[in-house]
């Protein structure tokens, strides 16, 4: 058996606790290439978000500083065992990393501690500097900050918490970078629209977000990172009125676009490439 030793980071709104339900649905009906053995911990902490998918609702935003997390025991394709901790969490506490110089002591000691990052970033929060300028973020009563991260200020937000995270780790990017294993998946795909939609998931994110890009690919070992595209609803769920074709058939909703161009239903490829067990 392997200590999966993974962690999930991801900013405010990035759909961790969305893409958790999913993954959760997918292990336990024994589709994809990961499965689920058997819970170790008391999956209470899930329960609410997975019972407001059932019925076609979105997911509660997470409130407060806790760190929530359950681990599972997984089998791989090749009959491996696996212990997957997932976490959940207020966006708010990656947000602060971004922007302070402390980082808090417990994800100091979660950086150190894990071999694989799972880093998810809504797609819609990037765009090129050409189509900021043709076409601006229309600002309606958003919070100045939040406008900023909708265009390149969210490319530097990014880039400093990896850095962050990997100084506090001990991680030297004087060479390139073999551990931790970076999976970076751009969330919320299903929302692209026109030739966007056709691309690429590296081509996406160097054309919208090129800095970023270019730090990854600097400094990140090419076999140790990849880029995965995620819609894990195919739809944007409503707050309040079930959306009742979801609640029926959700269970089975949502795609992986591959660095290939592959879109493929099973949502745990991710992780499995993070284990070894995905090509």
């Amino acid at each position: 058996m392997s200590d999966s030793n993974l962690l999930v980071i991801g900013g405010p709104g990035s759909g961790k606790t969305t893409y958790g339900i999913q993954l959760l649905h997918r292990l336990q009906y024994q589709v994809g290439i990961l499965q689920l053995e058997k819970s170790i911990d008391d999956m209470s902490s899930v329960a609410e978000d997975s019972d407001r998918m059932a019925r076609g609702l979105q997911v509660n935003h997470t409130v407060g500083s806790q760190y929530k997390s359950t681990i599972y025991k997984l089998i791989d394709g090749n009959k491996r065992s696996h212990l997957l901790e997932l976490a959940d969490y207020k966006g708010e506490q990656i947000r602060s990393i971004g922007h302070s110089n402390i980082v808090p002591t417990d994800w100091v000691v979660r950086a150190r501690n894990s071999q694989r990052w799972l880093y998810l970033l809504r797609v819609d929060t990037v765009q090129s500097r050409k189509n900021f300028f043709v076409n601006p973020i229309e600002t309606g009563n958003k919070e100045p900050e939040e406008v900023n991260e909708k265009s390149s200020g969210l490319e530097l937000w990014t880039i400093e918490v990896l850095q962050r995270l990997l100084f506090v780790r001990g991680a030297s990017t004087r060479s390139a970078v073999s551990s931790p294993r970076l999976a970076f998946v751009l969330s919320v795909w299903d929302e692209l629209q026109g030739a966007d939609a056709d691309l690429l998931p590296w081509d996406l994110l160097e054309s919208r977000a090129p800095l970023l890009f270019n730090f990854l690919r600097a400094n990140w070992l090419a076999s140790e990172i990849e880029i995965f595209g995620l819609s894990a609803t195919e739809k944007t769920l409503p707050e309040e009125k079930p959306d009742l074709e979801f609640a029926k058939n959700g269970s089975t909703k949502g795609y992986i676009v591959t660095s290939k161009g592959e879109r493929i239903s099973d949502l745990t490829v991710p992780l499995a490439w993070l284990l070894n067990a995905y090509p």
